[in-house]
C-alpha cells in the first residue's frame, strides 16, 4: 500500500546518485549548397562568370562571332559542374534579374566582383558565427529549451520550473526594467552561473568567450522582434554600510510591501498567497513561491547585489513584479540586507556525532534540541530505476541524543504546505534508513496521515519485499509550524531484533533519509533522497 521500493538497492543507489544527463556529441557542420532549378550568374562564384563568359564567347565565335546575334541566354552550372547553355525561349518567362543578368553576358560586361568578395566574406563569417551558435544550442540546450527555442524539448516534462521559452521575449533574470530584454551580460551571466534549485546548471569553464557569444546570438534569433530593443541595466547604486536599523528598516518594508503573502512571514515560501490555484507563470504552469532562507534556491543569486537586482527589476512572468518604481533605493538595500540577514547556511558534514544526555526531549520543540549538534542533508528528487525529477524539499537537517537507554533522532525540513493525504495528494512522509544484520535494511516509516511510525525490513529490489515488522519499537512525535516540519523518533538502543539496528558507542553507523511531499505527488519510489552518511555515538 506505501508502495516502498527495498532499501538495500535504495542505499546503494542514494550512495551513488542516479546520472541524469544526456550525453550530447557536438552536431558536425554541414555544407550548403542552392537546390530548386538553375542558377544564375548572379549566383555564381567569380570563376564561375569568367568560365561562363569565355563559354559564351566560344558559342559566339563558332556560330559568326556576334554574341548578341546568337541565341544563348544565360549560362548554368549544374551541382556536377557541367556547364549548361540554355535557349532564349527557355528563360522567356524568367525574373527580371535573371533577364538583367543575361544582357550583362551577352554585352559581354564583367561584373566588379571586388566589392562582391568583400561582402561574401562577411556572410562567410556571419554564416560561421551562426552555425557556430546553432552548433552549440542543438548540442547542449535543445534537449530541455527544444530545438525551436519553445522551451518543449525531450526532457522540459521532467523540470521545474519549465525551461524558458525564448520566443516569448519575456526573461525572468535581468538587469533591465521590467518587460525590456536582458543584456548580452544577463544572459551570459545566466549560462555561465546557471540556476540555482533547477535542472539549468552551469557551464563556467567549458567554453570559451566566442561560443558562449555565438550561443547568445543564436539564442536571440528565436525573437528578433524583442532584441531589435537593446536594453540597458537599471542604475542600483552602492549598498550602504550594514547596520542593525538597516536591516530592522528592511524587516519593517517587507511587512509593508506584503512579501510575507507568498513567502511567508518568515520568508519560508509558505504564504497562503502563493497556494492558490491560480498562483502560475504568464505560461500557465503552476510555480511555488521562493523559499528566501535558503541561498541555493534563489535563482537569481543570493548574495547582496542579486537580492537587490532582483528587488529592483522583478521577475518577468511570475507573480514576482518590479519595485524599482514603487520603492527608494535606500529602501531596496534595508530590504536586501534583510533578506541577507535571513538566509540559513549548511552544514554539511558526513558524520553526525551524537552526544549523551541525561534525559530524552519531551517534543520536536524542547529546548534540549538547540544544545544538538547537527549536520545537513542535500536531498533531491528521485525516482527508483526512473527519471529524477525536482523536488521542491532540498535540505534534511538531523539532530540526535542519546541516554544510557535510548536513543532520539530528530529531522527538520522545509514544506510549504503541509499534506495529511486528504485532499486528493498522497500524505506527506519519511523514511529513515540504517543497514541491520542479515543484509537487511531497518526502515522507520512516518507519514502525516496518522503521525504513527511503523517499521519495516526489506531485503530485495521490488515492493513485495518489503515486510512490516510485527512489532515496532520505535516512536514519533511531530510538530509543523510556519513552514518547518520537525519530527523526532525514540527509540531504545538495542531491541534484542536481530531485524533492527543496534546502536553501539563509537561506531560509524550509516544511514539515509527519503523525505516525501504529498503537495509534489511524491510517495513510493519517488522522493526526495539523501547520500548515505554515518551516526556516531560518542562515548
Amino acid at each position: 500500500m506505501l508502495g516502498l521500493q527495498s532499501i538495500h538497492v535504495s542505499l546503494v543507489y542514494i550512495m551513488g546518485g542516479l546520472l541524469f544527463c544526456c550525453v550530447l556529441t557536438l552536431c558536425s557542420a554541414y555544407a550548403y549548397h542552392s537546390e530548386g532549378g538553375d542558377t544564375t550568374l548572379a549566383m555564381l562564384s567569380e570563376n564561375s562568370v569568367y568560365i561562363a563568359q569565355a563559354d559564351v564567347a566560344e558559342v559566339s565565335k563558332q556560330d559568326g562571332g556576334n554574341p548578341v546575334a546568337n541565341e544563348v541566354d544565360k549560362v548554368v552550372v549544374e551541382p556536377a559542374g557541367e556547364n549548361k547553355v540554355t535557349k532564349k525561349n527557355e528563360v522567356a518567362d524568367g525574373s527580371a534579374e535573371e533577364k538583367k543578368v543575361v544582357e550583362k553576358v551577352e554585352k559581354n560586361e564583367i561584373v566588379d566582383d571586388e566589392g562582391e568578395e568583400d561582402d561574401e566574406d562577411e556572410e562567410d563569417e556571419n554564416d560561421t558565427e551562426n552555425k557556430l551558435g546553432k552548433e552549440m544550442y542543438d548540442a547542449y540546450c535543445a534537449r530541455c529549451h527544444g530545438f525551436k527555442g519553445d522551451g518543449k524539448g525531450e526532457a522540459s516534462n521532467f523540470t521545474y520550473p519549465r525551461p524558458r521559452d525564448f520566443t516569448s521575449g519575456m526573461f525572468k533574470f535581468r538587469s533591465t526594467p521590467s518587460g525590456e530584454p536582458p543584456t548580452d551580460d544577463d544572459l551570459k551571466l545566466v549560462i555561465l552561473r546557471g540556476v540555482p534549485g533547477t535542472s539549468m546548471f552551469g557551464w563556467e569553464g567549458k567554453f570559451s568567450d566566442e561560443d558562449i557569444d555565438a550561443l547568445i546570438e543564436y539564442m536571440k534569433s528565436f525573437d528578433e522582434e524583442t532584441f531589435e530593443l537593446e536594453g540597458e541595466s537599471v542604475e542600483l547604486g552602492k549598498p550602504p554600510l550594514r547596520s542593525d536599523e538597516l536591516i530592522a528598516a528592511g524587516k519593517e518594508l517587507f511587512q509593508k510591501a506584503k512579501c510575507w503573502e507568498c513567502h511567508g512571514k518568515h520568508g519560508r515560501g509558505d504564504g497562503e498567497k502563493g497556494w492558490q490555484p491560480d498562483f502560475k507563470d504568464d505560461w500557465g504552469n503552476k510555480i511555488w513561491p521562493t523559499n528566501l532562507t535558503y541561498p541555493w534556491e534563489l535563482r537569481n543569486g543570493a548574495t547582496l547585489e542579486d537580492l537587490h537586482r532582483s528587488i529592483a527589476t522583478g521577475l518577468d512572468g511570475t507573480p514576482m513584479a518590479s519595485f524599482y518604481d514603487s520603492y527608494s533605493e535606500e529602501n531596496r538595500w534595508a530590504l536586501s540586507y534583510y533578506l541577507l540577514s535571513i538566509q540559513v547556511w549548511r552544514k554539511l558534514d558526513s558524520i553526525l556525532a551524537i552526544e549523551k544526555t541525561d534525559r530524552l526531549p519531551s517534543s520536536p520543540v524542547d529546548d534540549l534540541w538547540n544544545k544538538a549538534d547537527y549536520t545537513d542533508l542535500k536531498i533531491e528528487g528521485k525516482k527508483v530505476f526512473g527519471i529524477p525529477f525536482i523536488s521542491l524539499i532540498t535540505n534534511m537537517r538531523v539532530r540526535g541524543v542519546y541516554t544510557n537507554s535510548h536513543i532520539a533522532i530528530m529531522l527538520e525540513w522545509d514544506d510549504k504546505k503541509p499534506d495529511k493525504g486528504n485532499d486528493g495528494f498522497p500524505p506527506d512522509a519519511v523514511r529513515l534508513q540504517f543497514p541491520s544484520a542479515r543484509n537487511l535494511v531497518n526502515i522507520w516509516y512516518w507519514n502525516a496521515s496518522d503521525g504513527r511510525a511503523v517499521e519495516f525490513n526489506a531485503s530485495g529490489q521490488q515492493i513485495n519485499d518489503l515486510i512490516r515488522q510485527e512489532r515496532s519499537d520505535i516512536q514519533a512525535v511531530s510538530n509543523y509550524d510556519d513552514g518547518i516540519y520537525r519530527l523526532m523518533f525514540t527509540r531504545p538502543l538495542a531491541t534484542g531484533d536481530s531485524n533492527d539496528i543496534t546502536f553501539f558507542l563509537n561506531r560509524h553507523i550509516p544511514f539515509s533519509v527519503i523525505a516525501y511531499d504529498g503537495k509534489n505527488n511524491e510517495q513510493g519510489e519517488r522522493g526526495a533522497m539523501s547520500a548515505v552518511r554515518y551516526i556516531m555515538l560518542k562515548p
